[in-house]
């Protein structure tokens, strides 16, 4: 029983509380993510972590698209 609650209590510190008491990651980045546009998430995910825009075919596109949003709604 230790281990499980020790397991559990890195998931917390790890993640958040709220991951556990919603059910999980995926789950949980679901219901965060669930009204945003896809350009919204695709933005967030290069900008947070660019190692995974390095090789992205749609880099320049999204950039472009986010550029022109800011601008129509000045963000």
């Amino acid at each position: 029983m230790a281990s499980r609650d020790a397991a559990k209590h890195a998931k917390e510190r790890l993640f958040g509380w709220h991951v556990i008491r919603r059910g999980g990651i995926a789950r949980d980045i679901v219901w965060l993510w669930k009204d945003a546009p896809l350009i919204a998430l695709i933005e967030y995910v290069y900008r947070k972590y660019p190692e995974y825009a390095a090789k992205s075919l749609i880099k320049d596109k999204v950039e472009d698209l986010v550029k022109a949003l800011s601008r129509m709604y000045s963000l």
